[in-house]
């Protein structure tokens, strides 16, 4: 069996812990909202769903249409900025949908939470033997202070591989690293100079996404510090004594600013989100793009005309790892109209049917364990199993964005890094106000 949560790296020794993400990968997809009746009808369901799993979450309702004619699922987009922010006062709201997105380390879960404003889904989980089918760090993430889960996982994915086109680099004469990894900068630049030299950029990320400069801060952060600091960055938000100023907190940051003023990224980078990111690789502009398990779902909707492959980045300790999270929960809002229905499709979510099809179609990766290795492998993109296989391999990172919540983590340093590398402050400086924001987190509980 694959499982989701596990394993330890062969480069590093790294414990994986059930982690959570504000922000999910912003790709361009396309999927079709189901029909239905009128919103308050008792066969009928308003389900919110981001626009970049839309392809897997239509392809779970078929099946449960199929298997209930009578009841009807009508899919509603948001985004991932709506999710983790103003999607709090949808989900409270007396119109709110009857399933909807809150990841729970995002202030817009907390806001819910202390509103008093979810339904306990402690049902669900005894219906769907979540209690087991969940690894136990997920089940431990997942259930609150008073001994009940509020959300329910639907997804694990992966972030910080770099995908490449593969045929512009044998038309380039780069040779891809060996095996799936970037030991050094001297590699990287030899690969990005020859991508240049070309006429391409070399690595196009989502510069003002708001979530791609954290990723890179959390590769960096997984392989500079020890497994003890590690600990420490990532229990930041119930912990005292952590400090952000410290020697792998400032090279990771630093990292990430020489990697700007020598050019790796593309032009313009601060002013480009993902989505100009993904155009200008799908268009071969950039030769490489930061991504992840859906990158690959997203470059298919694109219709990309060239093959290409994967590999991590470099740290100065060699290697980063691929960052597993798990972050993606719904959630029923207590004015659900319909809630027992709303519960019944999530039942149905965990079947092995309906989870095989959901990742099969978005390309992530299943919230639960347990399904066949064979069906997964026969379902997923082979540059995720691929992706998998060096998991398995080499084990995978925790990212330290993931972990802890938004307003502590990358909801606050990623728009400092943005400023720092405009040149606004220095690294050292970038790690003082995360240390202040630390330091008034914690004085604000």
């Amino acid at each position: 069996m694959i499982h989701i949560f596990g394993g330890t790296s062969r480069r590093r020794a790294v414990t994986l812990t059930a982690v959570v993400a504000s922000a999910g990968l912003v790709l361009t997809v396309s999927g079709c909202a189901s029909g239905g009746d009128a919103a308050g009808d008792a066969s009928s369901i308003r389900v919110q769903v981001e626009t970049s799993k839309l392809p897997g979450l239509q392809a779970v309702v078929d099946l449960f249409e199929k298997a209930n004619p009578d009841k009807k699922v009508n899919l509603e987009t948001i985004t991932s900025d709506q999710k983790a922010t103003t999607n709090s006062l949808t989900l409270a709201a007396a119109d709110a949908p009857d399933l909807g997105v809150a990841p729970i380390n995002a202030n817009s879960y907390q806001q819910l939470l202390e509103g008093d404003a979810l339904l306990p889904l402690d049902d669900v989980w005894e219906a769907a033997n979540l209690n087991e089918l969940y690894s136990p760090d997920v089940v431990s993430t997942l259930t609150t202070a008073d001994g009940k889960p509020y959300s329910a996982l639907f997804e694990s994915t992966i972030y910080n591989t770099v995908y490449y086109n593969a045929d512009l680099f044998d038309e380039l004469g780069i040779t891809p690293p060996t095996d799936h990894a970037v030991q050094s900068d001297d590699e990287l630049f030899a690969i990005a100079d020859k991508l240049k030299a070309g006429g391409h950029d070399a690595l196009c990320i989502g510069g003002s996404s708001n979530y791609q400069l954290g990723w890179l801060l959390d590769g960096q952060l997984a392989a500079l510090a020890t497994p003890d600091e590690l600990a420490a960055f990532n229990s930041a938000a119930t912990e005292e004594g952590v400090d952000f100023t410290s020697k792998p907190f400032v090279d990771s940051l630093q990292q990430i600013q020489d990697w700007y003023d020598d050019g790796l990224f593309q032009a313009g980078v601060l002013g480009q989100n993902f989505d100009t990111a993904l155009a200008n690789f799908s268009a071969s502009t950039c030769g490489m793009i930061l991504g992840g398990a859906t990158t690959t779902t997203a470059l298919e909707a694109n219709a990309v005309d060239y093959s290409y492959d994967w590999f991590t980045l470099p740290s100065a300790n060699g290697a980063t790892l691929p960052t597993r999270y798990a972050g993606s929960t719904f959630v029923i809002p207590k004015t659900a109209k319909n809630p027992e229905l709303a519960k019944e499709f999530l039942e149905f979510f965990y079947t092995p049917e309906a989870s095989l099809a959901y990742v099969g179609a978005n390309g992530s990766l299943p919230a639960i364990n347990g399904l066949p290795e064979d069906k997964l492998q026969e379902v997923l993109p082979p540059i995720v199993n691929s992706i998998l296989a060096a998991i398995d391999a080499d084990g995978a990172g925790t990212g330290w964005t993931s972990v802890v919540p938004g307003a502590l983590g990358q909801g606050f340093i990623d728009p400092e890094i943005q400023k720092q590398l405009n040149g606004q402050q220095t690294p050292a400086q970038t790690a003082e106000n995360q240390q202040k924001n630390y330091e008034a987190f914690l004085s604000s509980k």
